[in-house]
């Protein structure tokens, strides 16, 4: 029952070469160019009902609880 964060991140670098023929005659050649990226996300989610989940895991407990007391004694 309790609200959940989900934190993300990321990077990317990346190296290119480059090589280029214009129909005027130019050529560019370069290598080593780079390119850099990052990115983030957050994420909060919270659930409103779980179908008596919660419920059931307290009766659960509940009986575990008692029965463990009775064999104690």
């Amino acid at each position: 029952m309790l609200p959940r964060l989900d934190l993300n991140a990321g990077g990317n670098i990346q190296g290119t070469t480059i090589n280029q023929r214009f129909s005027n005659g130019l050529e560019v050649n370069t290598s080593g160019v780079r390119g850099n990226g990052l990115n983030a996300s957050a994420d909060l989610g919270w659930t409103l009902f779980d179908g008596g989940r919660m419920f059931i895991n307290y009766n659960s407990l509940k009986a575990n609880s008692t029965l463990s007391n009775i064999q104690l004694n």
